[in-house]
């Protein structure tokens, strides 16, 4: 398994390969490989979405993407 840590300045659904899989400023456990990275509505954020390629990130040092 793998991890990512999605920052943003509230709490909002984490969209992955279009499919709701946690929220921000958590760590979320994933399958390794590309992804998709973006948030729920509002679409107030940028930037729009993360391509990101998970490998070798563990619980305590999780991959990390953030939205302004």
């Amino acid at each position: 398994m793998q991890y990512l840590l999605v920052n943003f300045r509230e709490d909002r659904e984490v969209v992955v390969d279009d499919h709701f899989l946690g929220a921000t400023n958590q760590v979320i456990e994933m399958e390794e490989g590309v992804h998709s990275v973006s948030l729920a509505a509002p679409y107030d954020f940028k930037p729009h979405e993360w391509q990101v390629t998970l490998i070798n990130s563990t619980v305590v040092k999780p991959f990390e993407v953030a939205f302004t």
